[in-house]
């Protein structure tokens, strides 16, 4: 027997028609064109049977299967037909008391059948179903996703639908066969070191400083600082240590995160008393998404502390900006006489200090004193070489990790150098050689970093 896919609320949302139905979906389904007004009046003489025809091709039109006694219409439904075929239904007018005939019913269905090209599944059809299936089953987990798609697809063929426990029975088939089928090429991708590795990471006993069972390892800090990064970096080193790297890039990426999250909502004693065959794929997939889960957050940290960082150098500059503006304009009498020299020496093409001590100006120090605060103040701006000199302790605290875990590669040759400095760094850190090599890539810094450089 087939395992159900759907829920009993789920089946009931595809296959019956809502109470509440929405107007737009009634203007898509139910609104009728000319020929369809003529196709529902013409032999249909009696108001039961031109409601009874209506309601038959909004059912086909709306979920894509035949209309039978059990089908329920709401009162929304049968007033909206009744307006545009000029009709009023009474109050007490009951439909499903009124349209019951099976003879009635099932000629109306082949009437419209031959009206509208809608027809039965037959083999070619059922084959084409399955190829829908069986590619949404390559790119997605979901099942109900699946489900709901094979439907929108039949519907615009024009397909009557099979009965919903059918499809249910297609997709879960085609799922399992692909699922296993997935499951055996990565089994067989793996080494006897690997399996070793795994085991070890679902009880917890990894070789590197420290382990972490499987559900630790997507626990990332609230709090963004230099010592949780070392803690994400630790976790990602330890990932790299079970040697699990294998190239997954013929699954989908929808695909692999849903294998992920299987294995999150799996209990440990769940997953240590599965077969290897079966639980040992999706732990690969879930570790390889969890590192690069962990990587981007690796990446968005080291952003959200530089940040932090310079927000810090930003306020204590603007401290000293205030600072350097109260001493430069504390003397006012001072200001009036620069101006004063100033504007006399441009237009006149004279000396400004010789102009200075025409106005008794008080001291030539305190010209000295506003150029060099004006320079200070000028120079103030804040940016990543700054830190440098600033926060250099706090960023050595995790630059190494950083490099030593992110993989910097580019196809572009202008970020040559960079990834080439990037490896330059790496090397450095490895050794713990601090002493920059001479044949180091400088050539895409900025010529003011030079004298920072190591």
């Amino acid at each position: 027997m087939a395992q159900i896919i759907l829920t009993s609320e789920q089946r009931r949302e595809i296959t019956t028609i809502p109470y509440n139905i929405s107007d737009d979906d009634l203007l898509t389904y139910c609104a009728f064109d000319e020929d369809d007004i003529r196709n529902i009046t013409n032999g249909h003489k009696d108001l039961c049977n031109r409601i009874g025809y209506a309601v038959q091709l909004f059912h086909l039109r709306y979920l894509g299967w035949n209309y039978t006694l059990k089908s329920g219409i709401p009162s929304k439904v049968l007033n909206f037909i009744a307006k545009q075929i000029n009709a009023s239904l009474p109050r007490s007018w009951n439909f499903k008391e009124r349209y019951k005939r099976p003879n009635t019913i099932i000629k109306h269905f082949h009437d419209i059948c031959l009206a509208y090209g809608y027809r039965q599944m037959d083999e070619k059809d059922e084959e084409m179903a399955m190829k829908i299936i069986s590619t949404n089953a390559d790119v997605v987990e979901n099942r109900e996703f699946i489900i709901r798609e094979i439907i929108s697809a039949l519907k615009v063929e024009r397909i009557v639908l099979p009965k919903i426990s059918t499809i249910e029975k297609w997709v879960q088939d085609i799922c399992n066969r692909k699922e296993a089928d997935l499951n055996r090429l990565i089994y067989s991708m793996l080494t006897s070191e690997q399996c070793s590795n795994i085991k070890k990471a679902i009880l917890c006993k990894g070789t590197a400083p420290k382990s972490y069972n499987l559900h630790q390892l997507r626990n990332v800090p609230g709090k963004i600082t230099p010592e949780s990064f070392c803690e994400i970096a630790d976790r990602i080193e330890y990932i790299d240590s079970l040697n699990l790297d294998m190239d997954l890039s013929s699954i989908s990426h929808n695909k692999r995160k849903s294998i992920a999250r299987r294995i999150v909502h799996r209990r440990l004693y769940s997953i240590e008393r599965s077969s290897q065959e079966k639980i040992y794929p999706g732990i690969v997939i879930y570790i390889h998404e969890t590192r690069k889960m962990l990587l981007d957050f690796v990446v968005e940290s080291n952003d959200a502390i530089l940040h932090n960082l310079l927000r810090k150098s930003e306020k204590r500059n603007e401290k000293t900006i205030l600072q350097n503006s109260k001493e430069i304009f504390k003397n006012q009498s001072d200001l009036l006489s620069i101006a004063e020299a100033v504007s006399f020496s441009l237009r006149h093409k004279k000396n400004l200090r010789t102009e200075l001590k025409k106005r008794n100006f008080s001291s030539l120090e305190a010209l000295d004193l506003i150029i060099k605060r004006g320079y200070e103040l000028n120079c103030s701006d804040s940016d990543s070489l700054e830190l440098l000199n600033s926060h250099y302790s706090q960023i050595r605290k995790y630059s190494p990790r950083l490099l030593k875990i992110l993989k910097v590669t580019s196809e572009s040759e202008e970020m040559t150098p960079l990834v080439k400095a990037v490896d330059c760094l790496r090397k450095m850190n490895l050794s713990d050689n601090l002493k920059l090599p001479d044949d180091a890539p400088l050539n895409h810094i900025e010529n003011k970093w030079h004298l920072n450089k190591i």
